[in-house]
């Protein structure tokens, strides 16, 4: 009896190593997901900075547009006057040119 004694106790001590052995593993995989999570945080700061940034440039570059689409459009108003202007003068010689024969 005093060998299954010995023999069980021995057990125990084998059964309380690997307990042991696994609470530190949980307590190193722990520490390790508390890492991974602030560095997720991190990226996810990083990541919302960028979109910010590239919302901005996209809104410059809008407004850029728009300021530029508008100084073209006005160019091309006071050109389409002008050839409306020439193109009245032409008609009018023309109408004068057909008044002489």
């Amino acid at each position: 009896m005093a060998d299954r004694t010995d023999n069980l106790t021995a057990n125990v001590q084998e059964i309380k190593a690997k307990v042991s052995d696994l609470s530190e593993g949980f307590r190193h995989l722990s520490e390790r997901v508390d890492h991974l999570s602030g560095r997720v945080d991190y990226l996810s700061g990083s990541v919302d900075q960028r979109f910010a940034a590239v919302d901005v440039a996209i809104r410059e570059q809008r407004e850029y547009t728009e300021f530029a689409f508008g100084r073209m459009d006005g160019r091309f108003d006071r050109l389409d006057a002008m050839m409306d202007e020439r193109f009245g003068r032409i008609d009018e010689r023309f109408g004068r040119i057909d008044e002489r024969f």
